[in-house]
């Protein structure tokens, strides 16, 4: 095999797994690897816009968390009740104290 043949199927190769990759559906896997450790508690696509939120919270802490993602950039924030302090999860009140 040429080095032409060999360098040609190696690049078809990979647009092949680019394209294929990016039509890919979102799944709790891609979830997950975004949140790490974290357990995810709800996902939800804000109205009206490409913003995708996922409420999540660390197994070891139980503290809170906010992530918010649109194609091209994201952020990571804590979650915090009313009178400031941190918000913890709770299994039965869904994030309260």
């Amino acid at each position: 095999m040429t080095k032409r043949k060999m360098l040609a199927m190696i690049i078809a190769l990979v647009m092949c797994v680019s394209l294929l990759t990016a039509c890919c559906k979102k799944s709790d896997l891609d979830v997950q690897s975004k949140s790490g450790t974290f357990i995810l508690v709800e996902e939800e696509v804000v109205r009206g816009s490409y913003v995708d939120q996922y409420i999540m919270y660390d197994p070891d802490t139980m503290v809170m968390y906010s992530y918010l993602e649109d194609g091209h950039a994201a952020g990571l924030t804590v979650m915090y009740n009313a009178d400031g302090t941190l918000k913890l999860y709770s299994p039965e009140g869904a994030g309260t104290e």
